[in-house]
Protein backbone atom coordinates (compact mmCIF):
# COMPACT_ATOMS: atom_id res chain seq x y z
CA UNK A 1 0.00 0.00 0.00
CA UNK A 2 2.83 2.52 1.10
CA UNK A 3 4.76 2.03 -2.55
CA UNK A 4 1.33 3.06 -4.80
CA UNK A 5 1.12 5.97 -2.23
CA UNK A 6 4.33 7.06 -2.81
CA UNK A 7 4.09 6.24 -6.54
CA UNK A 8 0.93 8.63 -6.58
CA UNK A 9 3.31 11.15 -4.86
CA UNK A 10 6.19 10.59 -7.05
CA UNK A 11 3.19 10.87 -10.40
CA UNK A 12 2.38 14.33 -8.58
CA UNK A 13 5.80 15.54 -8.12
CA UNK A 14 6.67 14.98 -12.19
CA UNK A 15 2.98 16.51 -13.26
CA UNK A 16 3.97 19.17 -10.95
CA UNK A 17 6.99 20.01 -13.10
CA UNK A 18 5.76 19.87 -15.66
CA UNK A 19 2.96 22.55 -14.68
CA UNK A 20 5.74 24.66 -13.19
CA UNK A 21 7.61 24.68 -16.30
CA UNK A 22 4.74 25.29 -18.61
CA UNK A 23 3.71 28.49 -16.42
CA UNK A 24 6.71 29.84 -15.50
CA UNK A 25 7.43 30.13 -19.20
CA UNK A 26 4.18 31.36 -20.00
CA UNK A 27 3.57 33.84 -16.64
CA UNK A 28 7.45 34.27 -15.78
CA UNK A 29 8.93 33.76 -13.11
CA UNK A 30 8.45 36.05 -10.71
CA UNK A 31 5.36 34.88 -9.63
CA UNK A 32 6.99 32.13 -7.53
CA UNK A 33 4.73 31.63 -4.54
CA UNK A 34 1.90 31.15 -7.01
CA UNK A 35 3.43 28.41 -8.99
CA UNK A 36 4.94 27.02 -6.03
CA UNK A 37 1.43 26.57 -4.43
CA UNK A 38 0.30 25.17 -8.12
CA UNK A 39 2.37 22.64 -7.70
CA UNK A 40 2.32 21.34 -4.18
CA UNK A 41 -1.50 21.46 -4.93
CA UNK A 42 -1.04 18.82 -7.58
CA UNK A 43 1.30 16.34 -5.60
CA UNK A 44 -1.40 16.71 -2.38
CA UNK A 45 -4.21 16.12 -4.86
CA UNK A 46 -2.85 12.57 -6.30
CA UNK A 47 -0.81 11.53 -2.67
CA UNK A 48 -3.65 12.09 -0.73
CA UNK A 49 -6.85 11.00 -3.43
CA UNK A 50 -4.97 7.46 -3.91
CA UNK A 51 -4.63 7.40 -0.09
CA UNK A 52 -8.09 8.17 0.50
CA UNK A 53 -9.05 5.22 -2.08
CA UNK A 54 -7.39 3.57 0.81
CA UNK A 55 -8.28 4.76 4.01
CA UNK A 56 -11.07 6.47 3.60
CA UNK A 57 -11.43 10.68 2.36
CA UNK A 58 -11.03 12.34 6.04
CA UNK A 59 -8.59 9.79 7.96
CA UNK A 60 -6.41 10.51 4.32
CA UNK A 61 -7.03 14.20 4.72
CA UNK A 62 -6.38 14.07 8.29
CA UNK A 63 -2.79 12.15 8.56
CA UNK A 64 -2.02 12.50 5.05
CA UNK A 65 -2.61 16.09 4.27
CA UNK A 66 -3.12 18.19 8.10
CA UNK A 67 0.27 17.69 9.27
CA UNK A 68 2.42 18.18 6.15
CA UNK A 69 0.86 21.39 5.61
CA UNK A 70 2.86 24.06 8.16
CA UNK A 71 6.23 22.83 6.68
CA UNK A 72 4.82 23.24 3.23
CA UNK A 73 3.78 26.78 3.90
CA UNK A 74 6.83 27.49 4.84
CA UNK A 75 9.06 25.70 2.68
CA UNK A 76 6.86 27.42 -0.36
CA UNK A 77 7.26 31.06 1.30
CA UNK A 78 10.81 30.53 1.36
CA UNK A 79 11.36 29.13 -1.82
CA UNK A 80 9.25 32.11 -3.37
CA UNK A 81 11.46 34.36 -1.85
CA UNK A 82 14.89 33.39 -2.82
CA UNK A 83 13.25 32.58 -5.73
CA UNK A 84 11.86 35.88 -6.60
CA UNK A 85 14.61 38.43 -5.14
CA UNK A 86 17.30 37.75 -7.16
CA UNK A 87 14.74 38.65 -10.18
CA UNK A 88 14.06 41.71 -8.46
CA UNK A 89 17.36 42.30 -8.33
CA UNK A 90 18.19 41.90 -12.18
CA UNK A 91 15.02 43.37 -13.63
Amino acid sequence: CVVFVRFAVRSGDFLHHGVARFCAERVGHQSGLALFALGEGIIFALGAGWLSHLIGPSKAWAVGVVPFMPGEVLKMALAATLTVLPWKRVG
